[in-house]
């Protein structure tokens, strides 16, 4: 046996030749040998676990260990490589049979789903934990494929929040309910003679009207709905087919609310009361509303005076009144009696008479009671006659079981003054009439009365205040006035012309008013040819605050009304203080039929203003001026005075005595007299404000004279 013993090399020798290799020893002790590509090979100790392999594994690999294309087997494969490290690398795809994980990829097999289940991701949405293995073949799981369905799946239902069971049978059938629903498609145009839809319109689909028409006899308006009620609508047939929704009386807002609208805001916006109910009867309404202070409602019984005033009575024989009677009388030598009771002085409870007869008509109070007759007291039991064509307005007097009565004297011949309306326009008067006018609106005509009978008369009256702006024109109508041939024309204001027929076609004036209110266009030769025959009695003329004037100091108070439009008409009045003798003026032309030798007297018409009874003194002072002679001067002393008392009632409208008659000497026809009027204070007892109305002047008239 030889030996070969070899020394130990620092380094490898170099590569051998070829088809040659070399051994050698190097300093770690190992044998290594090279071959002829230069790959060095070593050669593993054998025994106490160094060197090479051995079967029993007492010598373990020191290295990788790659054994070909050689098949490796045994009971058991172990690794104990720890977690981070795969146990296995594998190249081949290929699936290998029985492979039997408790993991796949950290998860355990109850966290995948089963081949059906993963088919069932396929089709529907399920969670990614529908289900768990129930087997330990691979094929009982899901594919990528069906993995990727089940994710795309989740993705869906993680919108879906569902806190209960859920019956999706159901959920199915109310989906497929709702295609009864009533689905808005458009606006339809009904003028165009079909329904719409084109044949094609399933139930539930609706539309609003835009344009009112009318289909199949069906009429639609603005803003109604039409709905089909069944597939495949008719375009042309009504019944079965559609359904009309009325909005035409659809109410957008009450009284300018909308929505829920609260009882408590409805009536704040009508504006009614809380409390109010809409039950009331008439009755109790009408209760309610004459309860109220400032209603100024006119109760029944208040409503039966004024019907009571709303007409004349007529009759031509023995009249028994009562309150509120107003009669026009057309007998001769009656009695008319008062009534017994009466409310003392409530206006407007009167009694109105007019004499419209041939004979005086007998007022007689009732047994024991009196009349006082422009402020002269009959006494008891004492009848006053009232002469034909005057009218007496007889109030209740304060004093117990007296009246009242105002006589104004308005001769009308054989019958009585019917009052028109007031004329604002063209008028021809008929006989015995009185025309108020206004020519507020511009002037007119009034035409007299043709041919009018002998005693008839027209008053015309400007209650308009305006005729000295528009004349209000008289036309003759074929007649003359005062023996002129000319017509009338007033242009003052407060003008009146009382003109009576003489029966031959001549009407004779009476002006009454402001100083030359009445303006008669004639001229001299005609002036000189009228003769008016005058009989001999005594003439008046009244004087309203319209008529006077102040002059500097010492005025009353600024004018006022009186009285209710509604019955009698106002009076305009001054009041005259209690303590200052205050005056007004007023001037008086001298007619020419004045008879010198007579003198002048007055009355005064006055409201009391209080309850006091005391007297008043009224009190003229004329200043006569004549052509080339120094004013006449009646003074205070003289005395042409009238007195009158206060009757114990405000409101009682009072007329004073007739003054004692005054003469004025050197007053001759013609001249200006300018007359003050004023309230001696200082002598007077009434202690109260007298409220002024008016002042009547009487003077005599001589025999028959030229004008």
């Amino acid at each position: 046996m030889s030996l070969m013993y070899l020394t130990e090399v620092s380094a490898a020798p170099g590569t051998p030749d070829a088809n040659k290799f070399v051994f050698y020893v190097k300093s770690d002790g190992l044998l290594y040998f090279k071959n002829d590509a230069g790959v060095e090979t070593p050669f593993k100790p054998v025994g106490a676990g160094t060197g090479d392999l051995l079967s029993d594994g007492t010598v373990p690999l020191s290295a990788n260990w790659d054994i070909g294309s050689f098949q490796l087997r045994a009971e058991t494969f172990q690794s104990d490589v720890a977690t981070g490290t795969p146990p296995f690398v594998v190249a081949s795809t290929t699936v290998v049979a029985n492979l039997n994980a408790s993991l796949l990829e950290g998860n355990a097999a109850a966290a995948f789903a089963t081949s059906a289940q993963g088919d069932l991701a396929d089709t529907s949405v399920q969670p990614a934990d529908l289900g768990t293995a129930a087997a330990a073949d691979v094929g009982d799981f899901a594919t990528a494929a069906q993995g990727d369905a089940a994710d795309a799946a989740k993705a869906k239902t993680d919108f879906l929040t569902i806190t209960q069971s859920v019956n999706l049978d159901a959920i199915e059938t109310r989906v497929n309910e709702l295609d009864a629903a009533v689905v808005l498609v458009g606006e339809w145009d009904a003028s165009v003679g079909t329904f719409p839809g084109g044949g094609t319109a399933q139930a539930g689909q609706s539309w609003i009207v835009s344009v009112a028409g009318t289909v199949d006899g069906v009429a639609f308006g603005d803003n109604d709905r039409i709905i089909a009620i069944t597939d495949n609508a008719s375009t042309a047939t009504y019944a079965a087919n559609w359904h009309k929704a009325d909005y035409t009386d659809e109410v957008l807002s009450v009284a300018g609310l909308i929505g829920a609208i609260s009882a408590a805001n409805l009536r704040t916006a009508i504006n009614v009361e809380d409390g109010a109910t809409a039950d009331q009867t008439g009755a109790e309404i009408k209760a309610a509303y004459e309860a109220e202070a400032d209603t100024n409602a006119l109760t029944d019984a208040r409503a039966a005076k004024v019907d009571a005033l709303a007409g004349w009575q007529t009759d031509n024989d023995a009249i028994t009144a009562a309150l509120g009677d107003r009669w026009y009388y057309t007998g001769s030598g009656h009695a008319a009696t008062f009534p017994g009771t009466f409310d003392k002085g409530s206006f407007p409870d009167m009694i109105q008479f007019h004499n419209g007869g041939t004979g005086n008509l007998a007022l007689t109070p009732s047994a024991g009671d009196s009349l006082i007759v422009n402020g002269a007291d009959l006494g008891a039991d004492v009848a006053y006659d009232l002469e034909p064509g005057r009218l007496a307005i007889c109030i209740p007097d304060t004093a117990d079981d007296a009246w009242s009565v105002v006589v104004i004297g308005v001769s009308s011949g054989a019958g009585g003054m019917t009052v028109t309306p007031v004329k604002t326009a063209n008028y021809t008067a008929n006989e015995n009439e009185v025309v108020p006018v206004d020519s507020t609106g511009g002037a007119f005509t009034i035409t007299m009365p043709a041919s009018a009978t002998a005693q008839a008369r027209v008053i015309i009256m400007d209650v308009g205040k305006a005729c000295g702006t528009n004349n209000v024109t008289l036309a003759r109508n074929g007649a003359t006035f005062d023996g002129v041939a000319e017509d009338f024309v007033i242009d003052q204001n407060h003008g009146r012309v009382d003109a009576a027929s003489d029966g031959s076609d001549d009407w004779i004036t009476h002006l009454i008013g402001s100083p030359n209110a009445i303006d008669v266009a004639i001229d001299e030769a005609q002036v000189d040819a009228r003769v008016v025959a005058v009989a001999s009695g005594v003439e008046s003329r009244d004087f309203s605050v319209s008529d006077m004037w102040e002059g500097g100091t010492n005025a009353p108070g600024a004018e006022i009304t009186l009285g209710s439009v509604g019955v009698l008409g106002q009076f305009r009045a001054r009041p005259f203080d209690t303590s200052t003798s205050e005056v007004l003026f007023f001037t008086w032309r001298v007619p020419n039929n004045y008879d010198p030798t007579a003198g002048l007297s007055f009355d005064v018409q006055w409201s009391a203003t209080n309850t006091n009874t005391g007297s008043v003194r009224w009190e003229i002072r004329p200043l006569a001026l004549s052509d080339g002679e120094v004013i006449d001067d009646v003074q205070i002393a003289d005395g042409c005075f009238a007195d009158d008392n206060g009757q114990g009632t405000a409101g009682t409208i009072l007329q004073s005595a007739q003054s004692g008659r005054k003469f004025i000497s050197n007053l001759a026809k013609g001249d200006i007299v300018s007359i003050r009027l004023l309230r001696r204070t200082d002598v007077d007892d009434y202690n109260a404000d007298a409220n002024f109305i008016s002042l009547t002047l009487y003077w005599t008239t001589d025999a028959p004279t030229e004008d």
